[in-house]
């Protein structure tokens, strides 16, 4: 008891704090063999049940002494006010994360939206490129069936030239060969 100091050397917001806490509750939560018992809730039923539980309790912290109460409730207080501590840690060290990894996910966003911008801007030039070559194709292919026809035209009229001056020549070979012969 002489590790504890009496509560008028505690600050007073302190004070004030620990003696809202019902004593009772606070030990009953702490001590073994008590669980469920510091649930804080308006409903009737809930607080009959703390009630209870807390009176089950009491019964039990009877047989401890009184400093062996107070020492478990110390030494409970202290392990809970180091797991709340980890947990704040955990909690800062979750938000850092969380913040990082917006980061890098609005970072990554951006990355897409211009990769997203550059692609379509290089469909698009891809896009005039084949239209152009196809135009310039048909037109070329145009310009190649004119040429068949235009050399078919020609042979055509070449021949017929050829054939004509081949039937002259035969005609006058025959005249030919009847005057001589």
């Amino acid at each position: 008891l002489s590790r504890l100091q009496p509560a008028t050397a505690m600050p007073r917001s302190s004070a004030r704090r620990c003696a809202s806490l019902p004593l009772v509750l606070a030990l009953a939560a702490l001590a073994p063999g008590c669980h469920g018992v510091a649930i804080v809730s308006r409903d009737q039923s809930t607080k009959a049940a703390v009630h209870q539980s807390a009176d089950a309790c009491l019964s039990h912290m009877g047989s401890v002494s009184r400093i062996d109460g107070f020492e478990m409730l110390c030494t409970s207080l202290a392990s809970l006010y180091q797991e709340h501590q980890g947990t704040e840690r955990s909690a800062a060290s979750i938000q850092q994360e969380n913040g990082r990894l917006q980061t890098e996910v609005r970072r990554l966003s951006a990355v897409n939206r211009e990769v997203s911008r550059q692609a379509a801007e290089q469909r698009a030039v891809y896009e005039a490129r084949e239209a152009s070559l196809v135009a310039e194709l048909k037109k070329t292919m145009t310009a190649l069936a004119q040429a068949e026809e235009r050399l078919h035209s020609v042979n055509s009229n070449e021949n017929e030239l050829l054939l004509r001056q081949l039937r002259a020549l035969t005609d006058e070979n025959a005249r030919l060969t009847d005057r001589c012969g």
